[in-house]
């Protein structure tokens, strides 16, 4: 079962991942091709600029999803990394906080921009930083808070983060390093027509992997070609094994 959102009854204040409004389920090169490469960066990794607005006629409007029937939307509806952390925060100060207070250890688990807007929070990070704050998936990122609710720095922290990741620095390193390089890969038109496996955005905005459906036709046929070959090297064994008998 895939788990795509998080349950809770409130959408605008919970730590959802980013709408990219109408880059939703567009095909990531074929944007690019159309929009440019610059101007769909920008619309991905920057704070404050909306990528293209969708509206109700499209089955990725929120309004359209049976879960979020109960919340109202704009007509015309998309997100940035900053209306992302003003609905991220207030999550945050009702949710998790009275939690701390309490004494209790919480486990926030979010999504890359909603995590972005959190420890933008959390740390003071600044507008022009934080769009490319890269945070490593299924790595955990630990803060400490003290009796006012403020981050207690940790020296094996990463700046321009206060809170420590834990595992194996080196790797966590390199893992964030990864992110960056497929925030940053470029690919140019002739490539774009060459490659098996494309990349699109998924109904939360992010790349996924479409295969080609050549490329899936010819590596089934290869499969039935290599098997029926051995049938028949078998099915000759046998004759043969018969006629000796």
């Amino acid at each position: 079962m895939a788990i795509n959102w998080v349950n809770i009854s409130i959408l605008r204040l919970s730590p959802n991942e980013r709408h990219y409004g109408g880059l939703t389920g567009l095909n990531k090169a074929k944007t690019a091709e159309k929009f440019g490469e610059e101007q769909v960066m920008a619309w991905r990794r920057s704070y404050d600029i909306p990528p293209p607005a969708v509206n109700t006629t499209s089955e990725y409007h929120p309004s359209n999803d049976t879960r979020y029937s109960n919340l109202d939307f704009s007509e015309n509806f998309t997100e940035t990394l900053s209306s992302t952390s003003d609905r991220v925060r207030p999550y945050f100060e009702q949710n998790i906080i009275p939690d701390l207070k309490a004494g209790k250890t919480v486990i926030l688990s979010a999504h890359g921009n909603s995590l972005r807007a959190l420890v933008k929070h959390l740390d003071g990070i600044d507008e022009s930083i934080i769009p490319n704050l890269n945070i490593p998936t299924g790595v955990p990122l630990v803060y400490q808070l003290d009796e006012n609710m403020k981050v207690i720095p940790d020296d094996r922290a990463m700046a321009p983060l206060r809170g420590r990741y834990l595992g194996n620095q080196e790797e966590v390193k390199a893992m964030i390093a990864g992110v960056q390089g497929q925030t940053h890969a470029t690919s140019s038109a002739s490539t774009i027509k060459e490659i098996k496996a494309r990349q699109i955005f998924d109904s939360r905005g992010n790349p996924t992997v479409e295969v080609n459906l050549q490329c899936f036709i010819f590596i089934m046929l290869l499969y039935f070609l290599i098997l029926h070959y051995f049938v028949n090297i078998i099915n000759s064994i046998n004759t043969n094994r018969d006629r000796l008998i």
